[in-house]
């Protein structure tokens, strides 16, 4: 009776590891289509409108430790031009070439704990182009006749990879919907801040886990953690940020209900005014990263 329940605990086992896997589309960049540049098949790219200045962007890698290839993200100078074009791309998304904001994404219906897969990082001159990973989860709200961020992670490299190195990306949850849509955004460096040379490689790109337990309890406690305080929500043209520790490098981040980011402040005090005056009313999700410890609260701006 023992052997056999431990075969049934050992056949469980099996059975949840393999189901905690999530496939991204072509997430192990094997199909690519080939033209007058060399795209990854399910990801958009820039290389289509900057291959008229002679850089690809976005290319295939050889050889590769999954599989037979993996992707090649890098910053480049375009020809005849002072102009760095990003190494960026998005799975499902558009986008746009001029102000590199992604829309769109795939059908996805799942409820992943984090993204993973392996990666390759560098950037040529400082830290403040260093590239990002992002994924937004939404669902569509037929009664608001919106779209609802479910989950979202924006992740902003770190340091170097000059080897392939594993990495784990946890999403942060803002409701227990079901998300209907994901969009995937890799990008070698900062869009706004971009150098050349700046380069990101990845591969065996997936998602880890499900959310098993009650989704309503997970983000309560990341909520209520008390890291984070924010006074007064619903807030009007200044809010007061409380921190139980300040790190080298806090950072708050607002992000709108589409996962755009639209504010973002280093934190050098426990208790600091933040001016939001520019910001219209409606919600945000506020985030607040030290020492790689996220956490997120809803942010109401009703004047």
């Amino acid at each position: 009776m023992i052997i056999m329940q431990r075969l049934i605990i050992f056949l469980v086992t099996i059975a949840t590891s393999l189901v905690a896997q999530i496939p991204v589309p072509n997430g192990g960049f094997e199909s690519w289509t080939y033209g007058s540049s060399s795209n990854p098949d399910s990801w958009s790219t820039l290389n289509s409108s900057a291959i008229s200045t002679g850089v690809a962007t976005c290319q295939r890698g050889f050889p590769a430790n999954y599989g037979n290839s993996y992707l090649k993200l890098i910053c480049a100078w375009a020809n005849n031009s002072n102009t760095v074009i990003p190494g960026i791309v998005s799975c499902g998304g558009t986008i746009d070439p001029v102000t590199f904001k992604v829309s769109g994404g795939f059908s996805f219906t799942h409820s992943p704990v984090s993204l993973t897969g392996i990666w390759q990082h560098m950037v040529m001159t400082t830290s403040s182009t260093q590239g990002f990973i992002e994924v937004l989860l939404s669902h569509w709200d037929g009664v608001q006749q919106k779209r609802d961020t479910v989950a979202f992670v924006h992740h902003i490299l770190s340091g170097m990879a000059m080897s392939w190195t594993n990495f784990s990306i946890p999403l942060t949850y803002m409701n227990s919907n079901t998300p209907d849509t994901c969009r995937i955004v890799l990008s070698a460096s900062n869009t706004t801040n971009l150098s050349n040379g700046d380069y990101l490689y990845i591969d065996n790109l997936g998602f880890d886990g499900y959310l098993t337990d009650s989704l309503n309890t997970a983000i309560n406690i990341n909520e209520a953690s008390g890291i984070t305080a924010i006074y007064p929500n619903p807030a009007n043209d200044e809010i007061e940020v409380s921190v139980d520790k300040i790190g080298k490098g806090t950072e708050l981040r607002i992000y709108d209900t589409n996962a755009l980011l639209v504010m973002k402040q280093t934190l050098t005090q426990l208790k600091q005014k933040i001016n939001i005056y520019n910001l219209s009313n409606g919600c945000y999700y506020f985030i607040i990263d030290s020492d790689n410890n996220v956490t997120s609260q809803k942010l109401l701006i009703n004047r």
